[in-house]
């Protein structure tokens, strides 16, 4: 028993003195490390990762001694932005936690710069957004991320404040500026300075959610598949009616709620879950029609459109007015209604479309691209959208002339961070129409510093409304359908709300937009001079005979080629086809500039579709000597219609130097070709865009 008790005894003192110890020479806390910056030179709003060790869950990142906006914060990473108060010159970050202060880094601080049309660009935390950016009343630009970041932006581009934790879906400003976000999880409101207002939990919780947004009454609307159903919010966040709404395939993707005219009352819509429903704004259910497709829209006269192979038009008590299908019956974009009632949308990929109240074409424009989510200006004078040159490149934005339907400008853009950038959202216009903002994604890129952009764009000379143009000549068959619409009324629930009073934490700082890279620049198209027929080894050797220079000027008055070609051969090359030459197209591109991309437009038809009529198009860069090989346009139809050959990163083949598009040297040359050879070919206009890197 004594050599066990003499242990214990040790083992009580050895335990006594290991106390002691502790009391004297306490355990350092962890040592709060910043290792690297992501960068040495930033712009004021400029996104900065700060790596290092210690930082722990949360604290405080100082730029000249200024609180900055915290994006997302890990023991070992945060993102953080400059603020718009630090000095134009070298500073300090710094980390700051409850358990101390890191060491100081140095950080040159710059002023954000635009970059011609792009009056800024944003650098935001997240690896996309589904959801376009919102304006508030006084002009702040606000935006989510996939990651449930709300940005809130001056109009010229300052990073104001960031709210972590807001929501990923939906975005609506009020007309006081509180901004509503949501998820599947809940909707929330936030004062315009960033604090919580309150927070509404969806209970039970959303499969996929649509909206929220605000409705014409101030009341906050929203679609929870699965989840509580069609609801509708007060201000304060009081529930005001629920309806219920089951999920049911197609794929539901993420959507606005819209707004219409019924008479004098307002109506609300949306498409999901195989049917557009529309619903008065206190609940009660006036229209369920099978359906599937894309967002809606409504036109000021209260009909509304939606798409999925085809554009649609219903009465707001859901009847069908007409049915447009274009030329190819594929899939659409969602649509988008002017002023007017007009309604645009692309189809196929490659065509956009203007279609007219009573659902004839108003005009087309057919590309070799691909373009997305035509949103057009509330002035009526432009429609904006982004796009794509083609599936696994970089993409670019645009915009197109409603009346003329040119396309008046186009910002490109360029790979980084190892993978493609490319457009995101759909398009927000300001309220005077002079600035879209959109966001844009990088696909396949480093997945270790995922990030997008806001972008606001200057739309140019949009500032007087637009009259609104005729109807063309070519209507296209529209087709009624019976209605299906139901009328059995869901019973309203009204459920009290349970907002969480619980703020969150936000720094309230006025910060700035990265610098933007250089962004590619266009000429944008430019007519002719000159022209004059090919008269040897060119079918019967006149060209276009009748009034060649009618194909100068996008005015209805046409060239044409009568009898085209001596034999029925659809080869560009072969010498019984008809040729044509255009030039002096006065381009003036800086001697240093790097070539993107050409594009060719053509207005054109055919009097008769036999044969496949089409129209071929080679470049010359040696005053006609050489031709690059030749591009072809789809089959033309006895309507007018627009074509664009090439693209914007399209160099036909070659590589291009400034030189070989001055007058001397730079020619287009247009060859008809039909399996007939007594097809009347009749050119309005042709015209090309050069894209180019200064």
């Amino acid at each position: 028993m004594k050599p066990n008790l003499l242990s214990n005894r040790l083992m009580a003192f050895v335990f006594a003195l290991s106390l002691l110890a502790l009391n004297f020479f306490p355990v350092a806390a962890a040592t709060i490390q910043i290792t690297s910056l992501s960068t040495t030179t930033l712009a004021r709003s400029g996104r900065l990762r700060i790596f290092g060790t210690g930082f722990g869950t949360d604290g405080q990142v100082l730029i000249d001694g200024q609180p900055s906006p915290i994006a997302d914060w890990t023991d070992n990473l945060i993102v953080a932005y400059v603020p718009e108060t630090a000095r134009l010159a070298a500073v300090t970050v710094q980390v700051a936690t409850s358990g101390g202060s890191s060491n100081t880094v140095s950080l040159t601080v710059t002023s954000r710069q635009s970059n011609g049309r792009v009056k800024w660009r944003f650098q935001h935390s997240g690896m996309y957004t589904i959801v376009r950016p919102a304006v508030g009343p006084d002009g702040t630009v606000y935006a989510v991320d996939v990651n449930f970041h709300l940005y809130a932006l001056s109009p010229d581009g300052a990073l104001k404040w960031i709210v972590r934790g807001a929501g990923n879906k939906g975005l609506s400003v009020g007309a006081d500026g509180t901004v509503y976000t949501g998820s599947e999880s809940d909707i929330a409101a936030f004062n315009p300075n960033g604090t919580l207002k309150w927070r509404f939990v969806q209970d039970p919780r959303a499969f996929i959610l649509l909206g929220p947004n605000v409705g014409p009454d101030g009341n906050i609307y929203a679609v929870a598949t699965e989840g509580i159903g069609i609801f509708s919010l007060t201000p304060a966040g009081v529930l005001r009616w629920a309806q219920p709404e089951a999920y049911g395939r197609l794929i539901v993707d993420y959507q606005e709620v819209v707004f219409g005219p019924n008479g004098a009352n307002q109506q609300m819509y949306f498409l999901a879950n195989n049917h557009i429903k529309g619903l008065r704004l206190d609940g009660s259910v006036v229209f369920t029609n099978p359906a599937s497709g894309n967002q809606p829209a409504t036109g000021p006269d209260g009909t509304i459109y939606t798409t999925y192979t085809a554009l649609g038009a219903y009465t707001p008590i859901g009847n069908v007015k007409w049915s447009f299908t274009g030329v190819i019956n594929n899939a659409a974009t969602a649509p988008d209604i002017g002023p007017d009632g007009v309604a645009y949308f692309v189809h196929n990929l490659g065509t956009l479309y203007a279609v007219n109240t009573n659902g004839t074409e108003r005009w087309r424009v057919v590309t070799s691209e691909i373009m997305e989510d035509p949103i057009v200006s509330p002035l009526n004078t432009i429609i904006a959208m982004g796009g794509l040159p083609t599936y696994g490149e970089s993409g670019f934005f645009k915009a197109v002339s409603t009346t003329t339907h040119n396309e008046l400008w186009r910002v490109t853009l360029a790979p980084e961070n190892g993978g493609n950038l490319v457009p995101d959202s759909r398009p927000r216009f300001a309220a005077n129409g002079e600035t879209f903002y959109i966001t844009a994604q990088i696909l396949g890129g480093d997945e270790s510093n995922p990030y997008g952009y806001i972008y606001a764009l200057d739309t140019g000379g949009t500032t007087p409304p637009t009259p609104t143009p005729g109807a063309t000549n070519t209507p296209v068959t529209s087709t009624v359908v019976p209605p299906k619409s139901t009328t059995t009324p869901i019973i309203n629930t009204p459920v009290p709300s349970t907002p969480t009073p619980t703020p969150i934490s936000n720094t309230s700082v006025p910060p700035t937009a990265t610098n933007t890279p250089a962004a590619g620049t266009s000429t944008g198209f430019l007519s002719p001079s000159a022209n004059a027929a090919q008269t040897s080894s060119a079918g019967d050797n006149n060209g276009y005979e009748t009034s060649s220079l009618n194909a100068y000027a996008n005015d209805s008055s046409v060239t044409t080629d009568a009898n085209s070609g001596t034999n029925k051969s659809t080869s560009c090359t072969d010498t019984g086809k008809d040729k044509h030459r255009y030039y002096n197209y006065n381009l003036n591109i800086p001697a240093t500039a790097v070539m993107r991309g050409i594009q060719v437009r053509l207005d054109a038809r055919a009097n008769t579709t036999n044969g496949s009529p089409k129209i071929c198009v080679q470049l010359s860069w040696d005053g006609g000597m050489t031709w690059t090989t030749a591009k072809t346009t789809s089959t033309l139809g006895i309507a007018e219609t627009t074509y664009i050959l090439g693209g914007t990163s399209d160099t036909w083949g070659r590589t291009w130097s400034s030189s070989d598009f001055s007058n001397a040297n730079f020619r287009i040359r247009v060859i008809d070709t039909a399996g007939s050879p007594s097809v009347d070919f009749l050119l309005d206009y042709i015209a090309v865009n050069i894209t180019y890197q200064p």
